[in-house]
């Protein structure tokens, strides 16, 4: 049997589409939705970026913006790739390396 993917999977945050809420239905929403996931299962994972100190590999956060009285939902990945992914010619994700095996809170996935 072929794999749909030309690399052997390893032990990712997997999730079965079926955990993704019903009321996920945009992209924004989706990415806010994984970036909650990732930073709730991995809240003190660091990664290091360049000199200096590590920096949390993934965050979220609330922050209300004054000059707008607007309240933004931050959120920021940091993602290390495999070490051929210039050289791949499928799509970028697949060549994304996991950071976490542990599972989505129960809550998320309602």
């Amino acid at each position: 049997m072929k794999r749909p993917y030309p690399f052997k999977l390893k032990n990712m945050t997997a999730f079965n589409s079926s955990q993704i809420p019903v009321a996920v239905d945009t992209y924004e929403k989706l990415s806010a939705w994984c970036a909650l996931v990732l930073n709730t299962v991995n809240p003190d994972l660091t990664t290091i970026e360049g000199p200096g100190s590590p920096v949390r590999t993934a965050q979220f956060g609330i922050f209300k913006i004054d000059q707008t009285s607007k309240t933004n939902l931050f959120s920021r990945l940091s993602m290390e790739l495999e070490d051929d992914f210039a050289y791949y010619d499928g799509p970028l994700w697949h060549r994304v390396k996991e950071f976490s095996t542990t599972d989505a809170p129960s809550e998320l996935t309602a």
